[in-house]
């Protein structure tokens, strides 16, 4: 039952109850006028009897609603609470920042290193830097932005233990150069996994396989 459904009922029931006061007050009022005394206090007597029988019922009842109201409204605030807990531990687990570990591979006559930051979730997508340092050939070597697409659905799955492909783009900081990405994410474990990188340049495709592990869901509540 929601608020605006608890509300809407509790205004009936209150009206309900102010409805049988003005009723019992109307045809069992304290003091009733009759033509002849004796038919005066014999009315009056009746309607004390009646008073003494029906204000209790009415306050019992009264008493019985509000109860009830007040059972119903703790009850509606607990289903919130739980349901505003279990929407904030799921948008928290898709919400974890994402580690990569460095990683290594070998090109011509050298080797190429991948270094990604701390990877943030936001607006369907892993987002960070990266640094790709390439040896001896040190002019090959850049930095810029990395985009890797993730929805939520993909973020749970992965966390699930369920193993995801990706794609995305590094954006090169010095003259905006876009290289695609592709990759594939297996979890043995929820909050960790290993992950295939493949950065596809002028040069060539250089593969880097690597792992990666999420966000403690400690610091990621802070």
């Amino acid at each position: 039952m929601r608020f605006g459904e608890v509300a809407a009922f509790s205004g009936r029931a209150l009206q309900f109850v102010g409805e049988v006061h003005l009723l019992a007050a109307i045809h069992f009022p304290g003091v009733v006028m009759a033509s002849a005394p004796g038919a005066a206090e014999k009315t009056g007597s009746q309607a004390l009897v009646a008073q003494r029988t029906i204000v209790p019922q009415i306050m019992r009842l009264t008493i019985a609603i509000f109860v009830f109201l007040f059972l119903i409204l703790g009850l509606t605030s607990c289903i919130a609470a739980e349901r505003s807990n279990s929407t904030a531990e799921t948008s928290g687990a898709v919400t974890r920042r994402l580690f990569i570990d460095p990683s290594s591979t070998s090109v011509a006559l050298g080797k190429a290193s991948l270094i990604v930051s701390p990877l943030t979730h936001r607006s369907g997508n892993y987002v960070g830097d990266y640094q790709l340092k390439v040896r001896p050939y040190f002019f090959k070597s850049e930095k810029g932005t990395l985009v890797l697409a993730a929805s939520d659905d993909s973020v749970r799955k992965l966390q699930a233990g369920t193993a995801i492909e990706f794609t995305g783009k590094a954006v090169t900081r010095k003259d905006g150069k876009t290289h695609v990405v592709l990759g594939k994410a297996t979890a043995p474990s929820g909050d960790r996994g290993n992950v295939k990188f493949s950065i596809i340049t002028e040069n060539g495709k250089m593969v880097f396989n690597t792992s990666y592990h999420f966000e403690t869901k400690t610091k990621a509540l802070k």
